[in-house]
């Protein structure tokens, strides 16, 4: 009788000697995002009886909202469908699509985007609404700032698919793939590149915005005492560690509207240090202005805010 460890080798022989899995197959990645319906509580919010506050967490719903669980339990229903498809990989969100199968789940696949369109559209439609529902009904937990414009909410939702071929070669997959079913599957992976294209250059955007905001505020004269504002170096260093960075390797998307306002703003601070600034009024106030008219142009680039904090960056 075989030995455990005998028997294990003559299974991974049979599995490694066997057809090969990649030339029967392709992969679906699919690639899902909602709006973020809940906000954690500050240990002020709410109260323990009987426990140690240090040891728990609440959350809330920000939105009482059908529309929003429709549409989640649509995206749901999509990822479902496609496990159900499939066959095991160990990669999550990665689905392996037996080729036969391929032309039949794309189309389905397209028909549940569609659905899911729908209902956040119908979402969309009724957000402001229950925003007001949520601030009559918890007016002391209720915070502007949970509530993005509605463009940016309406940008956390996406639903996209690609297909990769990685053993099968592309004449055959072409052979047994209705041609249709794969150009749609290279827009739907276009839309996810182009869409991320845009948020990088509105976050770029922003972020110098915030910087540039953040210094021509210090170099504005305290109002009460009529004496410059403390700073320090970091409020140069950041801005200039930016704009570096972003002429030398962050410029992903080539954009030439804010690569020209980085030059302008690199030109500006060139050689200047905070003992210049901290010394020279006239410097301060030539700097402040020369930057107003960065911070102009910048402002219609991001667009309404926010996308990503300075702070994370």
């Amino acid at each position: 009788m075989p030995s455990t460890m005998e028997a294990l080798r003559t299974m991974h022989q049979e599995v490694t000697q066997g057809p090969d899995l990649s030339r029967s197959v392709v992969l679906i990645r699919l690639e899902q995002h909602s709006f973020g319906n809940s906000r954690k509580l500050r240990k002020s919010q709410y109260s323990v009886e009987g426990g140690d506050q240090s040891m728990t967490s609440a959350s809330r719903r920000l939105l009482d909202s059908p529309e929003l669980e429709r549409t989640n339990a649509r995206m749901a229903s999509l990822r479902k469908y496609v496990q159900d498809q499939s066959l095991p990989f160990p990669i999550d969100g990665v689905y392996m699509m037996p080729l036969p199968k391929v032309e039949d789940v794309v189309f389905k696949i397209d028909q549940l985007i569609e659905d899911i369109e729908n209902a956040v559209t119908e979402f969309m439609a009724t957000y402001r609404t229950r925003e007001q529902e949520a601030k009559q009904r918890n007016p002391g937990l209720y915070d502007p700032s949970d509530y993005p414009p509605e463009a940016e909410v309406r940008r956390k939702f996406s639903c996209y698919y690609n297909i990769v071929s990685i053993g099968v070669p592309e004449q055959q997959l072409k052979d047994r793939v209705d041609p249709a079913i794969l150009k749609k599957a290279r827009q739907s992976s276009e839309r996810l590149w182009v869409d991320a294209a845009e948020m990088t250059r509105q976050m770029q955007a922003q972020i110098m915005l915030e910087m540039v905001e953040n210094l021509r505020d210090k170099l504005t004269d305290d109002d009460a005492t009529g004496k410059p504002r403390r700073f320090t170096n970091a409020i140069i260093d950041n801005l200039n560690d930016f704009m570096r960075n972003f002429e030398k390797s962050m410029n992903v998307t080539d954009y030439k509207q804010l690569e020209a306002l980085v030059k302008q703003g690199r030109a500006l601070l060139n050689g200047t240090t905070l003992e210049d600034l901290k010394d020279s009024a006239k410097l301060r106030a030539k700097i402040k202005s020369d930057f107003a008219v960065i911070e102009k142009a910048l402002v219609p680039m991001v667009g309404e805010r926010k996308v990503r904090s300075a702070d994370e960056f």
